[in-house]
């Protein structure tokens, strides 16, 4: 008897926020990634240069930019381990950035050769740094399994990270194939009520919720949450499957995730209806909404203003997903709350 595939998860093991504040922050960063990729079980060729990249990434930030920061996370897609690392800071830009990138800059007291080292040695490798507007990097190490994850579907990108001075996260989000035929998949925001780990608690059980549901579409994973996460603080959600045939999404929402269609037509935003999964009775409702090509869908929590508009970052709507929810988390996240922004492209 052959047993039922579930379908592959793409989500976030471990993450890890270090504010780039002073020089044993740069030491602080390398640890937790060397941590991560061991879990990861890194070998000792991939563990070097994520110590060099992270290495670079944060004296660039410490040194040249202002308010730096890095998010640093461990990431599983099926068979696919590697290790996302995000520096961001509020420092000039880069003026000169096909310079920089050429690694003839050498970073001031780091160890290799700057940008151009991080590009490198990356798997894959995103900036953003026009001048005035501040620099943000994206790098990935690539451990074990294929590092063509995002050959089918949507192309996903997500910055995550705790409550400043919190250890646990009451964020979360995972993305998963359907079983159905039209559909790509489920995308799930989730914010665990209040912060700490009551709210970690919350926010991890509606992941695995998502990771064994048999839903079929995302009313039907809301509800399943709805009734999975009673006995818990209870979380705000929102699910979204794709559909590229018909060239839409099918959104569901309760609570205050926020959620936006950027097209060429201009931005929408999505429909959340009040409420907390877990608790009460709560309104379950589907919108639906046009998907063409070249649209973008971006998701946040609310430890993200929703004061944005991604025309004040020229060219940044065409980039990687992950390099645009790295730059709508430097500029417009909260300290006093857990932090999620999901960026998805179609292709």
């Amino acid at each position: 008897m052959t047993g039922i595939r579930k379908p592959r998860l793409l989500r976030a093991r471990f993450i890890a926020a270090i504010p780039m504040e002073e020089r044993s922050r740069v030491a602080a960063a390398r640890r937790q990634a060397q941590t991560m990729a061991l879990k990861l079980e890194f070998n000792e060729e991939q563990l070097g240069r994520l110590s060099l990249v992270v290495t670079e990434a944060a004296t660039n930030a410490l040194i040249h930019g202002q308010d730096g920061e890095m998010v640093i996370s461990a990431m599983e897609h099926g068979a696919a381990r590697w290790v996302e690392m995000v520096a961001v800071d509020q420092g000039p830009g880069i003026a000169k950035l096909g310079r920089a990138l050429a690694g003839g800059a050498s970073t001031k007291g780091s160890l290799g050769q700057g940008l151009g080292a991080i590009r490198r040695l990356s798997d894959t490798f995103e900036i953003f740094a026009p001048p005035t507007l501040g620099t943000a990097i994206v790098s990935r190490i690539y451990g074990s399994g294929p590092q063509d994850t995002e050959a089918d579907g949507p192309v996903l990108g997500a910055v995550c990270r705790a409550k400043r001075r919190l250890q646990e996260c009451g964020d979360g989000w995972g993305f998963r194939a359907s079983r159905g035929n039209s559909s790509d998949g489920f995308l799930l925001v989730v914010d665990g009520v209040g912060h700490g780990k009551e709210a970690e608690k919350a926010a991890t059980e509606a992941i695995k919720l998502l990771a064994d549901s048999r839903a079929g579409s995302p009313r039907e994973l809301i509800g399943e949450l709805h009734v999975g996460l009673d006995g818990t603080r209870g979380a705000a959600a929102a699910a979204v499957s794709f559909d590229t045939e018909q060239e839409e999404v099918i959104f569901c929402g309760v609570g205050n995730i926020s959620a936006c269609l950027r097209t060429s037509e201009g931005r929408q935003g999505l429909t959340s209806l009040n409420g907390a999964l877990g608790h009460g009775t709560v309104e379950l409702q589907e919108f639906r909404y046009p998907w063409p090509r070249r649209s973008l869908l971006i998701l946040h929590s609310d430890g993200i203003s929703s004061r944005w508009s991604l025309d004040d970052y020229p060219g940044l709507r065409l980039r990687h997903p992950s390099l645009i929810s790295a730059v709508l988390y430097r500029d417009f996240n909260y300290d006093h709350d857990d932090a999620t922004v999901v960026t998805v492209a179609r292709r």
